[in-house]
């Protein structure tokens, strides 16, 4: 079946790809243990990070199988399953007990009518975008070209094709999403596709604004959420590119690693690994956050142990396996079709490291300068970064050591450290620095904004913890569903 171009077309692929995979996460996600009490933002944010990570395993098995099945086939099985799972978790009471007091009636409203604001002007910029198919940039030579090389699999020999799109070994998900609106179409697009990626940014703005109003003041809150949102751009959020998933799966690990910190909840840790997972499928870059996140995260862990609720029995590490899992298939793909990294490549002058070390007294200067002045410039990040760096500095000097163990400090050490990281990949860089600093530096950066803007919120307005941590029934497996 193909779907006649035009709204209609625009109406099927949305339903396709936006509604069906979120759908099918929230059921995923509820038969993990959820909490129905989270609030609806947070569950659609979360839900449709992990339903399409859960369904683009599905879309490459129906892609090496050779397409046995009509293309709509995949998002209608995905909404039906993801609808038997949610039906069947509401039927089983939750053993959780009810989360901490809301926001008062003003506030809900006043952070209501703010994104529903947010995600209207960033639709509307979307929708104007969309006047023009894919067809320059990145977008078309990266990402939308893997996509068709993937879909066109059945009549093109997929490592001819893949000589022809740019920087082909980048990882898949954001090709694979693109290939569910190709299936559910029943053809490929040029226009329709950039829709799903689209909604990453809806996905981005709902998430961070239950995490600033969970953590912070409400007036604070919503001008850091305000704030962030003004960074899409930066992330080139209107275009089919993996940035602005990459930042959502960012802000998707960091919250649910705090949430199950704050409530012992073990589904938040299943959701950490799920979103870690997610962020290593998007791009290459995922590896470096990953640890950036890791890090400062265990670093808390040892410093917070002993007040935290949070308990991980070791067969919870098994759910490790799905970043493991990720990046293992990532790399198995890379190597059945010989693709190299251009940065990693020891061909291209010892690789990475080699080049960091090689390169340092020419390129640091040259790259500070040029972080430094994205920090001091609002255009890109609107300052949040530099923002928290000083609120961060000043709570430690006023408090000492407390703020170390604020979950604010491991959210500030992430910041610093993801930033760090890309600083010296521009360092190590095979490239014209003339080149590449003005094409990604303020893009890579931006990954990390919504954190920030989260952790300056904390910083500076902290609430009281919404949900104390002994808030679990009798006999409750801390969200096990």
């Amino acid at each position: 079946m193909a779907m006649p171009d035009g709204i209609l077309s625009h109406a099927w692929v949305g339903l396709c790809t936006i509604a069906a995979p979120c759908l099918f996460g929230v059921g995923a996600l509820r038969r993990l243990g959820l909490p129905a009490g989270i609030g609806a933002a947070a569950t659609l944010a979360i839900g449709y990070l992990a339903g399409h990570w859960l369904l683009a395993h599905v879309t490459a098995v129906w892609l090496l199988l050779g397409q046995p099945t009509p293309g709509f086939a995949l998002p209608l099985l995905a909404a039906l399953l993801g609808g038997w799972w949610l039906r069947s978790a509401a039927a089983t009471p939750s053993p959780v007990a009810p989360l901490g007091a809301p926001l008062g009636a003003g506030a809900r409203w006043a952070a209501a009518i703010v994104i529903a604001v947010l995600v209207a002007v960033f639709a509307q910029e979307c929708l104007l975008a969309n006047c023009e198919p894919i067809r320059f940039g990145d977008e078309a030579e990266i990402w939308a070209a893997k996509a068709k090389v993937l879909y066109g699999a059945v009549q093109i020999d997929p490592r001819l094709g893949m000589g022809m799109v740019a920087h082909a070994d980048y990882p898949n998900l954001d090709p694979l999403v693109q290939v569910l609106a190709f299936a559910s179409a029943g053809h490929t697009l040029h226009v329709e596709n950039r829709l799903p990626i689209q909604a990453f940014g809806v996905a981005l703005l709902l998430l961070l604004s239950a995490a600033v109003c969970r953590r912070a003041q409400p007036l604070v809150a919503l001008s850091a959420l305000v704030a962030a949102s003004c960074t899409l751009d930066t992330c080139i959020g209107k275009a089919a590119y993996a940035d602005v998933p990459v930042a959502l799966s960012v802000l998707a690990t960091v919250d649910a690693l705090l949430r199950w910190r704050e409530t012992g909840q073990r589904v938040w840790w299943r959701l950490a690994c799920i979103a870690a997972a997610a962020l290593l499928s998007f791009k290459n870059e995922g590896t470096m956050l990953l640890v950036a996140i890791a890090v400062p995260a265990l670093a808390w862990w040892w410093l917070d142990r002993r007040a935290a609720a949070a308990t991980l029995p070791r067969r919870e590490l098994l759910w490790l396996a799905a970043p493991v899992s990720s990046w293992t298939m990532h790399q198995v793909f890379v190597r059945w079709f010989d693709l190299h990294n251009d940065l990693m490549d020891p061909s291209h002058g010892g690789g990475l490291f080699a080049r960091i070390a090689a390169q340092a007294s020419t390129h640091a200067p040259v790259v500070l300068s040029w972080f430094g002045g994205l920090f001091v410039d609002p255009g890109p990040h609107r300052l949040l970064p530099l923002l928290f760096g000083v609120a961060g500095l000043v709570a430690l000097a006023t408090t000492g050591g407390r703020y170390l163990r604020r979950p604010a400090a491991m959210l500030l050490a992430i910041v610093a450290a993801s930033i760090g990281g890309y600083m010296l990949v521009f360092v190590g860089t095979n490239s014209d620095l003339g080149w590449h600093l003005p094409t990604a530096a303020a893009r890579t950066m931006a990954h990390v904004v919504p954190v920030a803007a989260l952790g300056l919120a904390m910083t500076i307005a902290p609430r009281r913890a919404p949900e104390g941590r002994a808030q679990q029934a009798p006999g409750d497996s801390r969200g096990v569903g």
